[in-house]
């Protein structure tokens, strides 16, 4: 939690983290990764190689294979 469990999310034109990038280090690593996020009821949005998922902050968290 960026700033505290229950904290409201922050305002888009805020300074503070946007994104961060998760590589994996093979397709079936990634697609595991996407496997339990989906178990998770979380949505994944697919963006060809790239799959984006927010966490409760709003931050975007990227996944991909290296």
């Amino acid at each position: 939690m960026w700033n505290g469990e229950g904290a409201p999310r922050p305002s888009a034109n805020r300074v503070g983290l946007e994104a961060y990038t998760l590589i994996y280090p093979s397709k079936e690593t990634l697609q595991e990764a996407i496997s339990k996020v989906n178990a998770l009821e979380v949505q994944v949005e697919s963006k060809g190689n790239t799959h984006v998922v927010e966490d409760p902050s709003g931050n975007r968290i990227i996944l991909c294979v290296r």
